[in-house]
């Protein structure tokens, strides 16, 4: 994500709605209020396998092949143009025939991509959800500094942040997830959800219309989420119920009145707590289609609050199609906002220390915490060992 633009991230032409709840999961549906013309979605379920995704170079040596790496266990294909249910069969068809090469080596199997988002037909494209979301967040900042400098190991120095790591579980190991996808009702009109765990929002999921949201929800189960906060699966949300004063309701139009102030209330509670998701991120283009474009995000990292790694299809005015978003866990967001510190003051540890109004070695405790000690020269752990510091 060397090329971003900064944007605010927005549910732009969709509506909450009362939210369900069972268990530690409370679910927001979203509706639509304003149409997404000539554009499907359609899933493609394959068995989860290891998944090696080719990627163009995010090091300081842009000659080396680098390769992402994850378990897929499904795709999306989304198509577009006045065809475009046509367009989505004829790509599901082509992806279940042709993605890719397989490889099954000491009983396993792997499969090897050209490229993270690829052509599945004329006017339809497949990628693997969230998949562009965590490949972004791993390639940000990913070169390391392009001056050598003494505060630097050698390693990054020569290879940038290769490898980078980043661990999240499945929605199957989330407690009650499964269940609750199951007996949830879907809403009429529903085109999407929040999902929250303990009133924390986890992860979000827009489709194109109706249709398509329906045949999807319950893949949302293989999703991915970080580990780290698995805990908060384990208690159970509190419920809010309507409440509303019969003193005040003495006609069929004062309930209705009253009804849509609840609905009012519900929607701008379900803003509020997603708030942190919409914000500004650092976006960048992904693929362009006829009125759309595909996008990845990473909300716009600082040393505290939420933060959520995204990708989107939104239309020429702003209407968000599509949207699938992965919550980064707390060391995660940690390094995310430290390698942008490094990253917008070109590997100056004095500098970025600075903006953060942090001493350097407080800065580089930091470091040092979230896993990215090894990036630290020999003048900076000298200094360390004889704790001169500051």
């Amino acid at each position: 994500m060397n090329r971003y633009s900064i944007e605010s991230v927005s549910l732009n032409g969709l509506e909450p709605r009362a939210s369900q709840c069972w268990r530690g999961v409370r679910l927001v549906p979203l509706v639509r209020t304003r149409a997404v013309p000539k554009l499907r979605l359609a899933r493609v379920a394959h068995a989860p396998e290891l998944t090696v995704t080719r990627i163009s170079a995010h090091t300081a040596h842009p000659e080396r092949e680098l390769a992402f790496t994850s378990v897929v266990p499904h795709a999306f294909v989304v198509s577009w143009g006045d065809a475009a249910e046509a367009e989505l069969n004829q790509g599901a068809a082509f992806v279940r025939e042709s993605d890719g090469h397989r490889f099954h080596p000491h009983g396993g199997s792997v499969r090897v991509k050209l490229r993270m988002a690829r052509r599945a037909s004329d006017r339809s494209l497949r990628f693997a959800p969230q998949q562009l979301a965590v490949e972004g967040l791993l390639a940000l900042f990913f070169s390391g500094p392009d001056v050598a400098s003494r505060d630097w190991s050698e390693r990054v120095l020569r290879r940038g942040l290769d490898p980078r790591v980043e661990r999240a579980v499945s929605g199957r190991s989330m407690e009650h997830l499964a269940e609750a996808l199951r007996v949830f009702e879907i809403v009429d009109g529903q085109c999407g959800m929040l999902l929250f765990f303990k009133d924390m929002l986890f992860g979000s999921f827009v489709a194109p219309t109706a249709e398509d949201y329906r045949s999807i929800h319950d893949s949302l189960v293989l999703d991915l989420f970080p580990s780290e906060l698995l805990e908060y699966a384990a208690y159970d949300v509190p419920v809010f119920k309507t409440s509303v004063d019969s003193r005040s309701v003495r006609t069929i139009d004062d309930l209705r009145a009253a009804l849509a102030r609840e609905e009012r209330a519900w929607a701008e509670w379900s803003r509020f707590m997603a708030g942190d998701l919409l914000t500004s991120a650092m976006m960048s283009s992904v693929y362009s289609m006829e009125g759309y474009k595909l996008e990845r995000f990473v909300t716009a990292p600082s040393r505290k609050g939420e933060h959520h790694a995204g990708e989107r299809i939104v239309a020429r005015d702003g209407t968000l199609a599509y949207l699938k978003t992965y919550r980064l866990g707390v060391q995660q967001a940690r390094r995310a906002y430290l390698l942008k510190l490094l990253g917008t003051n070109e590997w100056d540890l004095e500098r970025a220390a600075r903006e953060s109004k942090m001493t350097v070695g407080q800065f580089v405790d930091d470091l040092t915490r979230v896993g990215f000690g090894w990036m630290l020269g020999p003048k900076v752990l000298d200094q360390i060992r004889r704790g001169t510091l500051r």
